[in-house]
């Protein structure tokens, strides 16, 4: 589809007329190719909203009560619905063309340039994993853990610079169904795939399949972010970690069971072995969920929730980069309809200064990880599902 055919398709769902199926999906699929065009399709809309916003402040058109203006539009992965216009639609008939003009003689209206309009970005993370790969296909047996393969070459997901890299003198697996793998019957695992929902019925979205961390010593699995994908507020250098900026990070985990004493699966933030872990630590005598600011690759200002790590979370943080330590704030299962308040959060530490260029699964008790995200806001990195519609 041209990109004038698609503005014209655009222009029409605006006004209140209702696209074929043909051309509704053909719209969607355009808006989807590129972001390029995304954006283009939303400055159209807000286009729209801005000039009718300010006709009626002129007094040029009445407001009509119960009106809507916005546009009857799914989240951009769901597309357009083409057989429902807007209610009481306003049209951009030639006459109300003329009446803008007028406006802008009259009233001193002066048309925006697209970089002034209102602009919307939509939530999205700027790097992201679900783990959609092949599932290792063959038992997994505790003595005879993979030696080769693992993640390796593995180039999926979003935001990152290059393929997964398998260091450890074993390998990270991909699991499809846990309940193929049950170790014993006390692998909590075993009762279904990583997910969330809180306690309002928000459902984390989530596909694919996911990563498992090796049985004994030890898979690290580690893979360069593309940090040109993050917003440039972020960046110091070619890192992501500029004074004044908050990076978030969210991902679902669940370990074999909750034991400690040394047996650990973490994500680790940072680069050069300095930086922030989150997950079942090795210094974490309780097995519960855990972060640790690490330096040198030394565990420091442990904190521990009372979350048990055979129990699967959603874990969410932010870290607040400043000048000299930074601030990092962790929710374990938070609400997903808004963003948590920092009084609400499961753990807080400060960490040494560091800089972020790569993330890391390392682990020696078999743990499943999925969903990661990292992203500029809350929101960027708890996409909510959309719920099926009812019959």
């Amino acid at each position: 589809m041209e990109s004038r055919r698609a503005m014209e398709l655009i222009d029409a769902h605006l006004d209140g007329e209702t696209l074929s199926d043909a051309d509704a999906a053909a719209l969607t699929e355009w808006i989807k190719q590129n972001e390029k065009q995304a954006d283009d399709a939303f400055r159209r809309i807000f286009l729209h909203s801005y000039l009718r916003q300010r006709i009626q402040t002129l007094g040029l058109l009445p407001s009509i009560e119960g009106e809507t203006t916005q546009p009857n539009l799914r989240q951009l992965d769901g597309g357009f619905d083409s057989p429902a216009p807007p209610t009481r639609a306003y049209r951009f008939t030639p006459t109300i063309v003329v009446l803008i003009f007028l406006a802008a003689i009259l009233g001193g209206l002066m048309l925006p340039s697209v970089n002034s309009l209102p602009r919307t970005r939509r939530s999205a993370p700027f790097a992201y994993e679900g783990f959609d790969y092949a599932p290792y296909d063959a038992p997994v047996v505790e003595n005879e853990w993979p030696t080769e393969g693992g993640l390796d070459g593995m180039n999926g997901g979003l935001g990152f610079s290059g393929a997964w890299v398998e260091s450890g003198n074993l390998v990270s697996l991909i699991e499809a169904n846990p309940s193929d793998h049950p170790w014993t019957p006390h692998d909590m695992r075993q009762f279904g795939m990583l997910g969330y929902s809180d306690r309002f019925g928000g459902i984390l979205a989530s596909s694919g399949n996911q990563l498992r961390t090796s049985a004994g010593p030890q898979s690290i699995t580690s893979r360069r972010l593309d940090v040109t994908a993050a917003p440039a507020s972020l960046l110091d250098g070619d890192a992501i970690g500029a004074d004044g900026s908050s990076l978030w990070i969210s991902f679902l985990t669940q370990s074999f069971d909750s034991s400690g004493d040394g047996r650990y699966a973490y994500l680790q933030l940072g680069q050069n072995n300095t930086g922030l872990r989150i997950g079942k630590l090795r210094t974490a005598p309780s097995g519960n969920w855990s972060v640790a600011a690490v330096t040198d690759g030394a565990e420091l200002n442990l904190r521990s929730s009372d979350k048990p790590s055979g129990e699967g979370v959603l874990i969410v943080a932010r870290i607040d980069f400043r000048p000299g330590a930074e601030q990092a704030t962790i929710w374990i299962n938070p609400d997903l309809n808004q963003p948590p308040d920092d009084a609400q959060s499961t753990l807080r530490l400060p960490t040494p200064d560091f800089r972020l260029d790569q993330i890391s699964i390392a682990g020696r008790y078999s743990t499943d990880f999925d969903e990661i995200r990292l992203g500029a806001n809350f929101r960027d990195v708890t996409p909510i599902a959309e719920k099926p519609a009812s019959p």
